[in-house]
């Protein structure tokens, strides 16, 4: 599917997925290699329970029509086995036609989340403000000349400074915690991206929040937005990734690791006590 650049409301994920361009969650590969990256574009994993739980959290936030029409509960403490349990999920299926059917104990722990969130007094105001939620943007990057895509999960103002939003779900939303999440799993680089897409689109500086949700009861929740330093970092990641990519598309390479015998570092905490065991 060809798009022009612009930014697109309204648009469903089927025709996003469609848009000829990169997107973050498939140019991030392109850090490990070149190769990695091509795989996750030619063979894409197949979607894991982790994964249809966090999008169904995220449609319950920020598609709440949506999510009554395309997810379903379980019946709750009911199998499969017996003719009178398989009578009740036919029932189930029956009402909800094209719907998911999740797990009793996700569709509980998803409206939980959900309540925590709105709950908390500056996710709430991030989320009830006057704001777009799942927006595409397209753009052509000009330092790179590729186009790139996006798919925020809210556009918003706070206190009175334009804002990303996104929804994480997480193990903890603790500051310690969290920021270890953000830095293995690749968020401000993410975020970087995103904010380099709008000011391709429109000049302008907009900040980036991450609400932050725990799965598990109490369902904490916490907002954060990244500080300088760490910015300048992703901002230089993201950079590397589009030249990378760029190079590859050029040549129609793309090489995994790099040939040769490489020195291996250990983390420090895997090196500090070495010296008592010898």
């Amino acid at each position: 599917m060809s798009t022009e650049p612009g930014v697109y409301v309204g648009m469903s994920w089927s025709d996003y997925e469609r848009i000829d361009a990169i997107n973050w969650s498939t140019l991030k590969h392109i850090l490990r290699s070149p190769a990695h990256m091509r795989e996750e574009q030619v063979h894409p994993r197949e979607t894991t329970v982790a994964l249809d739980f966090g999008q169904a959290f995220h449609s319950a936030i920020l598609e709440p029509e949506l999510f009554a029409k395309n997810y379903a509960p379980a019946p709750e403490g009911v199998g499969r086995r017996s003719n009178a349990d398989k009578a009740k999920w036919a029932e189930v299926e029956a009402l909800n036609p094209g719907a998911k059917i999740l797990k009793s104990e996700d569709w509980n722990s998803i409206a939980a989340m959900r309540d925590s969130v709105l709950a908390h007094p500056t996710a709430s105001a991030f989320l009830k403000g006057k704001g777009r939620n799942e927006v595409v943007c397209v753009w052509l990057d000009s330092e790179f000349q590729c186009l790139c895509k996006m798919r925020m999960d809210r556009f918003t103002e706070y206190e009175g400074w334009p804002f990303i939003v996104d929804l994480k779900s997480c193990e903890s939303a603790g500051e310690w915690d969290f920021g270890r999440a953000a830095a293995k799993f690749g968020y401000h680089k993410q975020a970087a991206f995103y904010r380099r897409g709008l000011k391709a689109l429109d000049p302008r500086e907009r900040r980036f929040a991450f609400i932050a949700v725990e799965k598990e009861r109490p369902h904490g929740v916490a907002v954060y937005e990244l500080d300088f330093d760490t910015d300048a970092s992703a901002e230089s990641g993201v950079r590397k990734a589009l030249a990378r990519y760029v190079e590859c598309v050029k040549s129609k390479s793309w090489p995994a690791y790099e040939a040769g015998l490489h020195p291996l570092r250990l983390p420090a905490w895997a090196t500090a006590d070495m010296g008592d065991d010898l």
